[in-house]
């Protein structure tokens, strides 16, 4: 059995109630196509166990702010354009009860460039609630929102976001050691750093859970548990991190479901030019101890085991074959040779 750590944007059906509960994940996108053309996209990860299928949206509007004076420029319409379960990465480890779909929005607009030509550069957003009502690390999760965010330059400078790869839907175990390499790709070659970031709140709430007035930064974030910082937002030795080339790496403490949030920074000429933020949630299992099959040998037509450090003398037409036996001392597991 396959003992891996997994990134979940997935739920529990033990644990979820059936509550507009259902964000549990998702990034902005921002790529420039020709001219004054650019394509706006969102993806949203959704609860397909127990999401309220009320709460998915046909449509988003994402607001756009000027960074140095947060003064609103515009709002944009996205349609939503595709809706599909996401692939699990490796079958054989699945857990029945997890299910997410990528819900992806998206439109291609024209931006006047002589309006956007602030040097800070700008930002948009989009606030929804809520979040999976039994997230281990913060608090009232089931009334908490997330705001999706993404800031770009002036468009006298043409850039687009980062590609991230596609999440992962399994599962982790505890004290088991987990990296996994992050690094997204940069289409116009920047420099591209990593860390993790307290997610985002907002301003949506269970009573309010799709704000329409544009809300402008600094934005509410959410509130941990006591002992639960932006440092170790998935306690362990050691807790949740990642390195400048976007590798994570943790070795869970305790079961749980934990989100959190990276932010990958572009860098141009070692100047900040736009950055994404992604969030994850990622599901800890208490999962069953497995130990490495034992392998032993006997020589020839002996039933005595080969001990290690024995030498063995071979005439010149004796047999030389030896017999390798494989014991799985765990129950319900099974070994194969590959």
């Amino acid at each position: 059995m396959k003992k891996k750590l997994l990134f979940l944007f997935l739920n529990c059906a033990l644990f979820f109630s059936a509550q507009a509960t259902h964000i549990v994940g998702g990034e902005l996108g921002f790529e420039h196509q020709t001219g004054n053309q650019y394509h706006l996209s969102l993806t949203l990860y959704f609860d397909a166990i127990n999401g309220n299928a009320g709460a998915l949206d046909s449509d988003v509007t994402l607001h756009i702010f000027r960074k140095s004076d947060d003064a609103f420029m515009e709002s944009v319409n996205l349609p939503l354009t595709k809706n599909q379960f996401v692939n699990y990465t490796n079958p054989e480890c699945a857990v029945g009860s997890l299910a997410t779909r990528r819900i992806y929005y998206e439109i291609t607009k024209n931006m006047d460039a002589s309006l956007y030509n602030d040097s800070q550069g700008y930002y948009m957003i989009w606030e929804r609630c809520c979040r999976n009502g039994v997230i281990s690390n913060i608090t009232n999760p089931g009334d908490a929102g997330q705001t999706f965010y993404l800031e770009f330059p002036r468009l006298s400078v043409k850039n687009s976001s980062p590609t991230l790869f596609p999440p992962l839907s399994d599962y982790a175990c505890v004290n088991q050691e987990f990296s996994f390499d992050f690094g997204g790709i940069d289409p116009d070659g920047d420099e591209l750093r990593y860390s993790l970031a307290t997610p985002i709140n907002g301003y949506s709430d269970r009573n309010n859970p799709n704000p329409n007035a544009p809300n402008p930064a600094p934005y509410p974030l959410v509130n941990f548990v006591t002992g639960i910082g932006v440092n170790n937002m998935i306690p362990g030795t050691p807790s949740l991190n990642i390195n400048n080339k976007g590798l994570l790496s943790v070795n869970a403490a305790q079961a749980g479901l934990y989100v959190f949030a990276i932010a990958c920074e572009e860098f141009r000429n070692g100047v900040k030019i736009g950055e994404v933020r992604r969030e994850f949630q990622l599901q800890v299992l208490d999962c069953p101890k497995i130990d490495p099959p034992e392998l032993e040998m006997t020589v020839g037509t002996s039933q005595t085991l080969y001990t290690e450090g024995t030498t063995l003398i071979y005439n010149d037409d004796e047999d030389r074959c030896e017999t390798l036996h494989i014991k799985d001392i765990n129950p319900s597991t099974t070994a194969t040779i590959t």
